[in-house]
């Protein structure tokens, strides 16, 4: 699709940050995990339900979404170490 009409904004939701990285590095600009979107929408869920503040549930998701899941990659990358 990308490839026939490059004008074109495709969205595309992948499972890992690897597959995302792949369309990315193909002139996909807007490919996204599915799986970490997911998770930090039930996380955020379930921090509010623990009576955690709005406030600080944005700002923790905020920061895990910063730089392109910054935070994240570095959890798989040492996990992938270990």
């Amino acid at each position: 699709m990308h490839r026939l009409y490059p004008q074109l904004d495709v969205y595309v939701r992948v499972r890992t940050i690897a597959d995302q990285d792949a369309l990315v590095a193909k002139g996909i600009k807007h490919a996204g995990t599915g799986y970490i979107e997911s998770t930090l929408a039930r996380g955020g869920m379930l921090l509010k339900d623990l009576g955690v503040s709005e406030a600080d549930v944005g700002e923790l998701v905020t920061t895990l979404r910063r730089d392109d899941y910054a935070l994240i990659r570095a959890a798989y990358a040492e996990g992938a170490r270990a």
